[in-house]
């Protein structure tokens, strides 16, 4: 019996030390030291748009008319900070998760303005019709919210690898 208990005593103590951060606080790394999961937070939202289809990767805004906390729309108002981003296109009325913060290889870009690696990316100015996309600009020139960080440079207009901050 006093076996048994030793050992049950270590076994609960091994466990007890096996979190060493709090979930969600930190990357995960192997025993080598490798990053094998990057934590990112996301919500969980609806299509509160009356037809339009929000895309993958887009950045969405409140939608201030529904007042349920969770209904999102895309925005033509370029000051507007977006809630989060889109991880699958969402039909009208249906709902699915939408990052807030964390590595993204998914965020729409729009190129007008070539993004390079390490540079804060804004919501557009120039194109606020080009509400899918968003604008990478040079720090302080936009007076607009930063909304995530280029992860890579990039001239081309589509994803782009970023690390959104939406929080």
């Amino acid at each position: 019996m006093k076996k048994i208990l030793t050992i049950l005593l270590i076994a609960l103590s091994l466990n007890a030390f096996a979190v060493i951060n709090d979930p969600g606080q930190s990357n995960s790394v192997d025993n080598l030291g490798a990053i094998v999961k990057q934590d990112v937070m996301f919500i969980n939202v609806l299509n509160s748009e009356a037809t339009a289809t929000l895309l993958k990767g887009q950045l969405v805004v409140a939608d201030l008319t529904d007042d349920n906390g969770f209904g999102v729309v895309s925005s033509s108002v370029s000051a507007v900070k977006p809630m989060c981003m889109l991880l699958k296109d969402l039909a009208v009325g249906e709902k699915g998760r939408c990052q807030v913060y964390g590595y993204t290889d998914i965020l729409l870009f729009d190129a007008s303005v070539t993004a390079s690696a390490g540079e804060k990316i804004y919501v557009s100015g120039d194109n606020s019709g080009y509400s899918v996309y968003i604008l990478a600009r040079e720090a302080g020139t936009s007076g607009l919210p930063s909304v995530a960080d280029a992860l890579d440079a990039s001239s081309v207009s589509g994803a782009i690898e970023a690390y959104l901050r939406l929080l």
